[in-house]
């Protein structure tokens, strides 16, 4: 459950923008890490079907852009969600946090 609550927020805040933007980069960075290939299959398919109904927003794309200097796969497993703009840790489907 806080698996989906923490997908269902950065495909939300990824969202806010257009394809091909920093936050598209940003979320697929996030999925990326994901232990299986279906669970990055799942993620980015969530994320890409959330920004087909998004419009750009060039404040989101800053904040995206900042996160992307900081955002990879060790700060996800080292527990620093914020250096990804997460509100909080990403969890396995069906894990517990």
């Amino acid at each position: 459950m806080a698996h989906r609550i923490l997908l269902t927020f950065l495909l939300v805040f990824v969202a806010l923008t257009a394809c091909g933007d920093p936050c598209e980069d940003l979320g697929t960075r996030v999925c990326n890490c994901r232990d299986s290939r279906s669970e990055i299959n799942l993620c980015a398919s969530q994320m890409q079907a959330r920004m087909d109904l998004a419009t750009a927003d060039e404040t989101s794309q800053g904040i995206c852009m900042e996160r992307l200097e900081t955002c990879d796969c060790d700060a996800l497993a080292r527990g620093d969600w914020a250096a990804c703009g997460l509100a909080e840790p990403p969890c396995a489907e069906g894990g517990d946090c």
